[in-house]
């Protein structure tokens, strides 16, 4: 992550730099500036993921850099620096969206303590946005072929928080689905959880239990292999992990509506 720092005086500014433990909060000094006007060019570069700003400049106050930065960059977190003369302008600094403040003469600890809750803040933002990616590609990747139906997203869960941990279910499952001896107990293990726990999660994201999307997405693949005149009924049985024909039947029957071989008869 990048910082930027604001302040016209020179003393408070190489403070600043050189008293904070940026490394240790996990931030990267991008830039340093004297004054808004100089930062928001020096911006244009490195845009921060944090800006530490005094409020009192001459050329351009750090009111109006707040401003013009969450016009420009709406993710930056904004710390305001302010003298207790200031105090009315730090009120509105806060109006602008400032995620916290500090009061002029500097305490070093109280700043680093502001900015490792910034920095904190944003490492969690960034992860729930990768969770609701990853669950994004789960409903892309996996869920429109479920049972042959659009998923309910409404059902899906606030913030994806399982998305990984399905991802890799659902991940597992795609790679072996052709398999006979394909469970609950493996595709549990394959995420570390309990066969409870992993059929829960799955259920809660997907909509359906982990059997039964074993047997929806058998029932998908024999659909298709049976869309090939040169393969038999028998061995789209054995290639979707059947022993039983019998079972097979039924079971694409319940899926499809239709046997197995009234099914090939309608698409070829």
């Amino acid at each position: 992550m990048k910082v930027h720092i604001v302040e016209d005086v020179k003393i408070v500014r190489e403070t600043l730099v050189r008293h904070v433990d940026w490394a240790g909060l996990g931030l990267e000094v991008a830039g340093v500036s004297e004054d808004g006007e100089q930062a928001l060019a020096r911006m244009e570069d490195a845009p921060p993921d944090v800006l530490v700003t005094d409020i009192g400049m001459a050329v351009m106050d750090g009111i109006e850099l707040i401003r013009r930065v969450k016009a420009r960059y709406p993710d930056t977190k904004c710390i305001i620096l302010s003298g207790l003369s200031e105090f009315q302008y730090a009120q509105e600094a806060i109006k602008l969206g400032v995620v916290d403040y500090v009061l002029k003469p500097l305490d070093i600890d109280e700043l680093s303590a502001v900015v490792a809750r910034t920095a904190g803040a944003i490492r969690q933002e960034r992860e729930q946005r990768e969770e609701l990616e990853r669950a994004k590609r789960i409903v892309r990747t996996h869920l429109p072929n479920v049972a042959g139906s659009e998923p309910a997203l409404s059902g899906l869960p606030v913030g994806f928080k399982h998305a990984k941990a399905v991802e890799r279910m659902l991940d597992f499952l795609k790679a072996n689905i052709a398999s006979g001896a394909l469970t609950l107990q493996q595709v549990a293990a394959e995420a570390n959880l309990s066969e409870k726990y992993a059929n829960s999660i799955f259920k809660e994201t997907v909509g359906t239990t982990i059997n039964h999307y074993i047997i929806a997405q058998k029932m998908e693949l024999a659909a298709r292999l049976l869309q090939d005149p040169d393969v038999k009924v028998y061995e789209v049985c054995e290639r979707i992990g059947y022993a039983d024909q019998d079972h097979f039947r039924e079971s694409f029957k319940r899926h499809h509506g239709c046997t197995p071989s009234e099914y090939r008869n309608r698409t070829l």
